[in-house]
């Protein structure tokens, strides 16, 4: 499998620019053929599907991964990282790889090499996104991905804080708003709401002189 898709098809992670906002979008991946681990984990799931092999996503902690079921249900499945070649990693490797993402973790192969499901996959993946272009200074393509976040998980805290605060400092009062409120109304003793209410003083103020 993992001959086929890299050394067959050339596939293989980008190291050399790992951050490329393209290594996070499949079609750029698959006419490229270089990812990152997510995205080379999908395209390394869907070929082993069509080979009636059963390979599903694992969403590693800072290292997203693959595992290959065997026919035998008993045998424990076989876990590959997507982004290297498609090596194989023994427990051994699986928690030194934990280490790095998570020092004070301990592996339990039940809970860490779980399937992900679509959702999950998909949240990952805008999350990447959202990153790659916020740290490039594209705050508006990092809110784009928030929406898409929000719309997907809508009850994410995290997500609400990020993209409320992102939408006022663009501008976007009423979006800020909104978002923050709904933040305080989830979680109203959160660590920081007392700076969360003062920012929604600060927009309901900015909105009576905008109006």
């Amino acid at each position: 499998m993992s001959g086929h898709l890299y050394g067959r098809l050339g596939f293989r992670g980008n190291e050399q620019d790992y951050y490329d906002p393209r290594n996070s979008l499949l079609p750029d991946v698959l006419d490229r053929k270089l990812g990152i681990p997510i995205t080379l984990a999908l395209v390394y799931c869907e070929v082993a599907r069509c080979a009636g092999v059963r390979a599903r996503g694992v969403s590693f902690p800072g290292h997203f991964l693959v595992r290959v079921d065997p026919p035998a249900r008993e045998d424990a499945p076989v876990v590959v990282d997507p982004f290297f070649g498609g090596r194989r990693l023994d427990e051994a490797g699986v928690q030194k790889l934990l280490e790095r993402a998570a020092p004070s973790q301990k592996l339990i192969v039940a809970e860490h090499l779980a399937p992900a499901g679509a959702r999950t996959i998909l949240v990952r993946m805008l999350i990447n996104v959202k990153w790659i272009h916020a740290t490039r200074g594209d705050f508006a393509r990092a809110l784009l991905a928030l929406d898409r976040i929000i719309s997907l998980t809508p009850d994410s805290v995290p997500a609400l804080r990020e993209r409320g605060l992102l939408a006022a400092r663009l501008g976007a009062v009423e979006a800020a708003r909104a978002d923050l409120s709904r933040l305080l109304e989830l979680v109203p003793q959160a660590p920081d709401a007392g700076s969360i209410r003062q920012r929604l003083e600060e927009l309901r103020a900015k909105a009576s002189v905008l109006n």
